[in-house]
């Protein structure tokens, strides 16, 4: 017998209720439409012949009565229940690297069923270098962009491979809250630039506008493009003072924020380089340990320690 794709009630349709109609009609319960909606006829049909088999009557197909029923369908309908997929939601937020919760592990799972022997990530909920490689296989496999990154396209041909636990798992996962006290965004923007970082290999230096404001492969920007994306990712203001409008270079965001003691510097900060008296021509970002920063400039992203130019300033923006 096959697995239960989705109860169906009044009010559901689509191909599958259109088999079970189809099914409940060549069983000698005729009064449904067999349109692929499921009504109130549809419903006196489906509770008239649950009564029939000994099945308490409520006129919604759960797994149950969907094995009583299979054995009367034809092979058409068995084919045309079974070819049923259920149409993915809405995603609940785009995925990418650092990025942990029940959502995550959803994807995780669909991911390793839709790989099988090529799988190779953890399913523990934590997005994650394997699962970018496993993103970017399947993405591969289905003619998407291989970004490493889960956006509606792929989550949309991921969700065919999702059981009922895993439908149910992502429906029901709650979101952590978005950042929002300082600590809290300048970690994320960080953990923006980390992924920069773990996916160097697929970033080449461009002064483009606007500069990305999503994490996507391959990466093309320039230094204050990665450092404006990061924290337009990370949920922080916009260095540039235009809300995120994809404009901006290294003076706007030297003229925005405050100044502040090299000393003082945190994770997030932005640190401009050149001689003070003359335009500042490199921004790099403080990552965690304050000694090292994000740097994206003629050659790909990389750690290099704070003061490896002449330092102009060091600016804050939370």
């Amino acid at each position: 017998m096959p697995r239960l794709k989705r109860p169906i009630e009044f009010g559901e349709h689509g191909t599958d209720v259109l088999a079970i109609q189809q099914g409940l009609h060549r069983a000698g319960f005729r009064t449904n439409a067999m349109n692929g909606n499921w009504g109130d006829r549809s419903v006196a049909d489906m509770a008239a012949f649950q009564k029939s088999v000994g099945i308490q009557p409520t006129g919604m197909m759960g797994q149950v009565s969907l094995d009583a029923l299979w054995p009367k369908m034809s092979p058409d309908q068995k084919e045309g229940y079974s070819s049923y997929r259920p149409q993915a939601p809405a995603i609940k937020r785009a995925l990418y690297a650092g990025m942990k919760g029940a959502d995550v592990g959803a994807v995780q799972r669909m991911l390793y069923r839709a790989l099988g022997a090529r799988a190779t990530n953890a399913k523990n909920g934590s997005y994650g270098q394997k699962t970018i490689n496993d993103v970017v296989t399947f993405q591969r496999m289905y003619g998407i962009q291989g970004t490493g990154n889960t956006g509606q396209a792929t989550f949309t041909q991921l969700w065919q491979f999702a059981t009922d636990d895993d439908q149910r798992a992502y429906h029901d996962a709650r979101l952590p809250p978005p950042p929002s006290t300082p600590d809290s965004i300048r970690q994320a923007i960080v953990a923006a630039a980390r992924w920069s970082l773990a996916n160097a290999g697929n970033a080449r230096y461009a002064q483009i506008r606007p500069y990305p404001r999503s994490l996507v492969l391959p990466f093309l920007t320039d230094c204050s493009g990665s450092t404006s994306c990061f924290y337009k990712v990370g949920g922080g203001p916009d260095p540039n003072g235009r809300n995120f409008d994809g404009a901006g270079y290294t003076g706007t965001q030297k003229s925005h924020g405050r100044r502040i003691d090299p000393g003082d510097r945190r994770p997030g900060d932005l640190v401009f380089y050149g001689e003070r008296e003359r335009r500042s021509h490199h921004v790099t970002m403080v990552l965690t340990n304050v000694d090292r920063v994000y740097s994206f400039g003629s050659t790909p992203p990389g750690e290099r320690a704070w003061n490896y130019r002449l330092v102009d300033e060091v600016r804050s923006y939370l």
